[in-house]
């Protein structure tokens, strides 16, 4: 894409760093100018990427700290962790600032898949140091050649779900030939892949 393409603001995905996994992964979700969205403890590293950082979520820095850390990036708004997790008060902040999607770069746990989960309505995209996972609520579709592998993470205990143009394997499924393959279920699920 070309820079002389125009996004209208809150149309394009937010970006929430939530750990610094490096400039390489972040780099390409910054294409559209999206609001970069900072949690306090990857601050420091991404503050040295050279990127604007339009939003800090503040766990245990000061304001003064954050403030003189930052000088060269105003303007930048501080905004208190008051849930006590600082991704549930990015995720909440995004919401109430009207945003729809959010790519958010982060380790994953069973903890934080489950807590994503809570914010369904949301477009949810999160990139990790090895994959890209989205969030889905009831299809997922894509374009695959033969024998490629996607992951599949379900969200409950016995729940259904309908492949097309897939096999199960391990915690993934594979693409049985080239074409659009689908996955749907009644109950949200991840489909991951790699990067």
């Amino acid at each position: 894409m070309s820079s002389h393409h125009f996004v209208r603001e809150g149309q394009e995905p937010a970006l929430v760093i939530v750990d610094a996994l490096g400039l390489d992964l972040t780099e390409p979700l910054l294409e559209w100018v999206p609001q970069v969205v900072v949690l306090n403890d990857a601050v420091d590293d991404v503050k040295n990427w050279g990127i604007k950082i339009d939003v800090v979520i503040r766990t245990s820095y000061s304001e003064e700290h954050l403030s003189e850390l930052l000088s060269h990036q105003f303007p930048f708004e501080l905004v208190t962790d008051k849930y006590g997790d600082a991704l549930v008060t990015a995720l909440r902040f995004l919401e109430n600032a009207g945003q729809v999607a959010v790519n958010l770069v982060m380790h994953l746990s069973d903890d934080r898949f489950r807590l994503l989960e809570k914010f369904a309505h949301l477009s949810i995209n999160v990139i990790t140091q090895h994959e890209r996972w989205l969030l889905c609520s009831g299809r997922f579709e894509k374009w695959t050649p033969a024998g490629s592998s996607l992951s599949l993470r379900l969200t409950q205990d016995g729940q259904q779900v309908a492949l097309e143009g897939l096999t199960r394997q391990n915690q993934g499924v594979t693409s049985l030939t080239d074409g659009t393959v689908r996955i749907s279920s009644p109950q949200l699920f991840w489909v991951g892949d790699s990067l």
